[in-house]
């Protein structure tokens, strides 16, 4: 079952590049919004993207360090490590 995950998240990822590629492009661009769409048809801008991804990842270093599970053997890059898999594997979940 992890297999088929992992094999899909290889399969995407040249996708998911392209989406960010675009999505920086943008806001180096810095393009303004084109008359006549409609609020829901608007994507969320890619820098609030950014800020909310890096405060999950924060706040889940911050959990995992100073409060992790009792009895369990932590490092500090291990917890960046686990809360880079989170913000990656939510993105696809």
């Amino acid at each position: 079952m992890a297999t088929a995950g992992v094999i899909t998240l290889v399969k995407t990822i040249p996708t998911i590049v392209s989406a960010l590629t675009q999505g920086l492009k943008d806001v180096r661009k810095g393009r303004g919004e084109v008359a006549g769409n409609a609020r829901t048809e608007k994507d969320l801008p890619i820098k609030f993207l950014l800020v909310g991804s890096l405060g999950i990842i924060v706040l889940t270093w911050l959990m995992l360090t100073f409060r992790p599970i009792p009895g369990a053997q932590t490092t500090w890059y291990a917890n960046i490590f686990a809360a880079l898999i989170v913000v990656t594997f939510g993105f696809y979940l």
